[in-house]
């Protein structure tokens, strides 16, 4: 496709190609998926760590060791 092509299908997959490329940085290698969640867990935290550094530290401060599975928990929650 050309670049000029702006349509919601192309904007779709060029935000997948990026996120799927190693720069991107969200390619799920030896992450295992947890179906209960919905997610893959390795995949999502360091999406979080990565584009909310200054929460995640927080969030570190306050939760100190039990930080993944009380993170990964919240995404349970409905």
């Amino acid at each position: 496709m050309s670049i000029d092509v702006t349509t919601e299908k192309r904007f779709e997959s060029d935000i997948e190609e990026f996120f799927l490329s190693p720069a991107g940085g969200y390619t799920h290698n030896q992450d295992a998926y947890d179906s209960q969640l919905g997610v893959y867990k390795d995949t999502l935290l360091r999406f979080i760590q990565k584009t909310q550094p200054k929460e995640w530290k927080r969030f570190l401060l306050q939760n100190g060791v039990v930080l993944q599975k009380t993170q990964l928990a919240m995404f349970g929650r409905t």
